[in-house]
């Protein structure tokens, strides 16, 4: 989904990206997944589905608001301490920071990620999805996933996250912008009525702390997909991402208390909407009254990777 930093980017504005995205039908199929088999009294499982075209790895937390993660451990662990993480680390690039509540609840997880783990080369291709902070702990599998596989391999793992908060400063968002193949593995879901993905955004970071005395601050990285009820956009540049998350939504943030009960976000409608809102643009772009929404679906999709219509017979559109 996007480039190294350096290389042109493949898609001219983030809404060509979002509508490739979103029209895949991708979002409301990893989000489903989520919330199968949900036990609300587990601190954190993930669930494997086999999917027709790909295999789904689902990571989902328990949110009750009075025992939400993100209040108890929001501060950031140093990679000193984080041996399953150092090979985030480099000469040039010596430290990386992580989110202490994603740690946590991804040791939990350990031993059954590790046997999982050898099981993945038979899973490619992989979606590794996740909700709030279960799409924090999905991030770190898929970064702990990506640091053993190939090229080719890496190529067929995306990470989809639905209102997660960041999860790591700018060391580890340079670890992972460096790398394009890690880089393009990760789409942040985030809507505009939902505060936990830019709790921890400066200046809204009233949690952030000092490691060797200075102010560490927590950075996005890969992919963001910014809907609302009026629409959506793809962000790839963090600055931006991070200028966004704090306009987009601002009334809700002004009018919730970080340090008070956090209201968890059902993304079940947002993604109905905004994959309602692409196909049925896409039929009145095309023109055609009697396109119907799967047609127009594989129309747009063909459309934003650059084939031409007169191409497109050959799939017999």
């Amino acid at each position: 989904m996007s480039n190294s930093p350096d290389s042109t980017p493949l898609f001219g504005s983030g809404l060509e990206l979002a509508n490739l995205v979103v029209s895949s039908g991708l979002l409301s199929q990893t989000w489903d997944s989520i919330y199968r088999e949900w036990n609300p009294s587990e601190q954190i499982r993930f669930r494997v589905y086999q999917k027709p075209n790909c295999t789904v790895i689902a990571f989902v937390t328990s949110l009750t608001p009075t025992k939400h993660p993100l209040q108890e451990e929001n501060e950031l662990v140093s990679s000193s301490f984080l041996p399953l993480f150092h090979f985030l680390c480099t000469k040039s690039n010596p430290t990386v920071s992580i989110h202490k509540a994603a740690l946590i609840l991804f040791s939990y997880l350990h031993d059954q990620l590790s046997n999982l783990k050898n099981q993945i080369s038979n899973l490619v291709p992989l979606i590794v999805t996740g909700h709030s902070v279960g799409g924090s702990v999905a991030s770190l599998f898929t970064l702990w996933l990506l640091v053993s596989m190939n090229l080719a391999d890496a190529k067929r793992v995306l990470c989809i996250t639905f209102g997660a908060p960041l999860i790591g400063d700018k060391g580890l968002q340079q670890a992972i912008s460096r790398n394009s193949k890690w880089n393009s593995c990760f789409l942040h879901v985030a809507a505009n009525q939902d505060l936990v993905p830019r709790l921890f955004v400066s200046p809204h970071n009233p949690n952030a702390m000092q490691i060797d005395s200075g102010s560490v601050d927590y950075q996005p990285f890969g992919t963001y997909l910014l809907c609302s009820e009026s629409g959506y956009t793809c962000i790839e540049d963090p600055e931006e991402v991070s200028q966004l998350l704090l306009a987009v939504g601002s009334e809700t943030a002004r009018n919730q208390n970080p340090y008070m009960e956090l209201e968890i976000f059902d993304y079940t409608e947002i993604v109905k909407h905004v994959e309602k809102i692409v196909i049925y643009q896409g039929i009145i772009k095309l023109g055609e009254a009697k396109v119907l929404p799967l047609q127009a679906r594989t129309i747009l999709q063909l459309d934003a990777i650059g084939v031409e219509r007169t191409q497109q017979e050959l799939f017999n559109i």
